[in-house]
């Protein structure tokens, strides 16, 4: 059965392993917001992750894939970074980076 968030929820603070099926979002404008609460200004700081795992044939839990969004420098600024990982199999539960788009809209593979 499917999980369903609608407009007006505001925020869910509930542990991750507490939600189980899809979650979907209705409106005319919907958004999703990671937030990262710590107040920092390091390179790679501010850090929020979206994670892809998926199941092996004997029940092995696998990350197969992330996206993350951090800052990018030292400065007190809003420069960000997106970073896509994947797995090559030899990484155990850390998917290496494969393509950044830098803060300059730069995109490095």
């Amino acid at each position: 059965m499917a999980g369903y968030i609608g407009a007006k929820v505001g925020t869910v603070t509930a542990n991750a392993a507490d939600i189980k099926g899809d979650i979907s979002s209705t409106d005319t404008s919907p958004d999703l917001t990671l937030k990262n609460t710590t107040q920092e200004d390091s390179d790679g700081g501010r850090e929020s992750t979206i994670t892809f795992k998926g199941e092996q044939s004997g029940g092995e839990e696998t990350t197969l894939a992330q996206i993350q969004a951090s800052h990018d420098g030292t400065s007190d600024d809003e420069k960000g970074d997106l970073i896509f990982k994947t797995n090559d199999g030899s990484d155990g539960a850390s998917p290496t980076e494969a393509m950044r788009i830098t803060s300059q809209q730069r995109v490095g593979i």
